[in-house]
């Protein structure tokens, strides 16, 4: 079964391929199937899973190709969390790993509600590498087809909310309890204030 979730992945994804070629880069695919199922894709270079794994595992260094992918499933799960309307988290289960220059791990993916309204997203699975990207493409049946990128600057994690079959990224200007439109405003206002205040002292000295 796995193997043909590989090859589905293939066709669907070959057009993203070359995302991870370089050791700063990676690409991170959530997608949702016919049959309401989800996968999760993470790819990036060979060179990017060895640091990381040579970084985590100095205890336990791996002997073996099959040690190494036991580690990079570890690594993974440790090092990826995903939260749901604000409650709920999934569930990563069996994983493969395809090694090669460009290497790419599938999980199947379980616990994502029907209806979502807020996703959480906490990605620091190459956080050690120096000015790393990763790419998220999230693909959910009947939803515009979207990107975001996480990197250091964002520490990491990415919130977003659904808007007309559209996830939208939530920026913390959109987050804040006064939003800029309201600040805005006040700014205005208290110019007025101001000025006003200014008139009447100016008019009070004229005519003492």
């Amino acid at each position: 079964m796995m193997r043909k979730l590989i090859l589905y992945l293939f066709l669907i994804f070959v057009s993203i391929s070359g995302f991870a070629h370089q050791t700063n880069t990676s690409s991170t695919v959530l997608i949702e199937k016919d049959d309401s199922s989800w996968i999760l894709q993470v790819s990036a270079s060979l060179t990017a899973f060895q640091q990381e794994i040579q970084l985590h595992y100095t205890e336990t260094p791996y002997q073996t190709p099959e040690e190494f992918r036991a580690q990079v499933l570890q690594h993974i799960k440790k090092n990826f969390e995903l939260l749901l309307n604000k409650n709920i988290s999934i569930e990563l289960t069996g994983g493969m790993v395809q090694l090669g220059h460009e290497t790419k791990v599938v999980f199947e993916v379980h616990g994502l509600p029907n209806t979502i309204e807020q996703v959480d997203l906490t990605n620091t699975i190459f956080k050690d590498i120096y000015r790393n990207q990763n790419s998220l493409f999230l693909f959910k049946q009947n939803f515009i087809k979207t990107k975001f990128t996480l990197n250091a600057e964002k520490d990491h994690k990415l919130t977003l909310v659904t808007r007309d079959n559209e996830f939208i990224e939530q920026t913390t200007e959109e987050a804040s309890v006064f939003p800029s439109g309201y600040i805005a405003g006040f700014i205005v206002l208290a110019g007025l204030i101001y000025l006003s205040f200014c008139s009447t002292k100016e008019r009070h000295y004229r005519n003492p």
